[in-house]
């Protein structure tokens, strides 16, 4: 099942009454169709189940086409630097303990499919769309993020990021800015470790996006808080040197292929979902829209 879904959630930002920091008032996508989990809220039903990767390494690959907007070597380093910035704010302000998370470039990828293969290899793919953008439901979308999980574990097991440079002109400079890449890159690699919207508008998960705003591209105190509740910092922390980023059921640059020979799968316990043949899995696209524009009101959302 996939679910289109605008996300506006009241996620305020909390104190921090410790060392540590709070996720009062963060949310988290859950297993739940349009049911957040928010911390400080009261959960209502309890089978909804937030969403996180079960395992501290994950891969990304940008599709190798790339966009006309933006050189290759720039678009595929901005992906890096989106994804480090959720892995670098200290969880405790004592111990500067980080997020126990990292996602790491495993390089250019041949497929530009949004897919997750329960008996084939995969990728996590970041792919621009030049030509068109396929979500005709979503016009005013900059980017969507789709996230494929168990719905009976909130694992998630796949995440595909798709950025519409067909009705969009992008920047990466800090002058001359329209949409700008680096925030949405972070915005969606927000979505794409299992954060939802937040209603505080200086968060980089904040759902509105104004032309030349860069301010997105560093998290706020909510943001912070939202991504140590869903990795808690651990010690020792991730290796970021050995730690296994392929995908389950191996790697493949190019779609719905075999295992990349000399590969493996993702180690750990998976239990009956480990190949994926028992599971229930739901596919939940959660989409970033541009609701405010800069010479208007609201646009109208889905």
């Amino acid at each position: 099942m996939r679910v289109s879904t605008c996300l506006v959630l009241a996620a305020l930002v909390g104190l921090v009454a410790s060392s540590a920091r709070t996720a009062e008032g963060a949310c988290r996508t859950s297993t739940c169709r349009d049911v957040p989990i928010c911390d400080g809220v009261e959960q209502l039903d309890p089978s909804c189940i937030p969403l996180a990767w079960k395992r501290p390494c994950v891969g990304v690959s940008l599709q190798v086409n790339g966009s006309e907007q933006v050189p290759f070597e720039v678009a595929n380093a901005l992906v890096t630097k989106a994804f480090q910035t959720w892995e670098e704010p200290a969880c405790d302000e004592l111990s500067g303990g980080k997020p126990n998370i990292h996602v790491e470039n495993m390089g250019p990828i041949e497929c530009d499919l949004v897919q997750y293969n329960s008996r084939a290899a995969n990728a996590n793919v970041v792919v621009f769309r030049d030509l068109n953008w396929p979500h005709p439901s979503g016009p005013h979308n900059i980017a969507l993020t789709t996230v494929t999980y168990d719905t009976r574990t909130g694992e998630i097991y796949d995440a595909d990021m798709e950025l519409n440079t067909a009705e969009f002109g992008f920047s990466t400079s800090d002058g001359d800015v329209q949409t700008d890449l680096l925030s949405v890159l972070t915005h969606e690699a927000g979505h794409f470790l299992g954060l939802t919207h937040s209603l505080d508008s200086s968060a980089t998960m904040w759902a509105n996006y104004t032309t030349g705003n860069l301010g997105p591209r560093t998290l706020a105190v909510d943001d912070i808080a939202g991504i140590c509740s869903v990795y808690p910092a651990v010690d020792p922390p991730v290796d970021k040197a050995t730690c296994n980023p392929i995908p389950r059921h191996g790697f493949s640059p190019a779609c719905l292929s075999k295992q990349t020979e000399g590969d493996c799968s993702v180690s750990g316990p998976l239990g009956t979902s480990r190949d994926g043949a028992g599971a229930m899995v739901m596919v939940m696209v959660v989409t970033w829209l541009r609701l405010r524009r800069q010479t208007g009101g609201p646009a109208q959302g889905q």
